[in-house]
């Protein structure tokens, strides 16, 4: 059985690659965390990674403290690639600051990291290809 990723995420402590839920099968919510960095993140061969799949890199939020950390919503992955009301009620608190530690699914939780300073990039045939970035020039 192949685990199915959602999203890559890299911090300043290392990366996190978030797993679609799949209870038939036996795998709720759940993640893998390691040490890589983009440069350094390599395809685990038990996991599938659908093409255009986001990657994001929070090491620059996270590197002036945790507060933005604090405030942030909740990653809360039932369909991550559905689109649902939570992401409206992102979009309204990006605007006013009130989190709550409210949950969201991955649009929101996109929406908030970008709006503070992360970096979105996608993954394209097993690389990470960063937005705005020429796919050949990719490492």
């Amino acid at each position: 059985m192949k685990y199915v990723c959602a999203l890559i995420e890299f911090t300043p402590q290392g990366h996190v690659e978030h797993f679609v839920p799949d209870l038939e099968n036996g795998i709720s919510a759940s993640r893998l965390e390691g040490y890589e960095r983009p440069e350094s993140w390599r395809p685990c061969e038990d996991t599938q990674y659908p093409d255009r799949m986001p990657v994001l890199d929070k090491r620059p939020p996270l590197e002036d403290g945790i507060g933005v950390l604090l405030r942030a919503p909740v990653l809360r992955l039932a369909d991550p690639f559905k689109d649902d009301a939570a992401v409206n009620a992102v979009i309204e608190r990006l605007s006013t600051g009130n989190w709550n530690l409210r949950k969201c699914g991955l649009e929101g939780h996109l929406a908030y990291w970008i709006a503070n300073g992360a970096r979105l990039g996608h993954l394209i045939q097993g690389r990470i290809v960063w937005d705005g970035q020429n796919e050949l020039a990719a490492s």
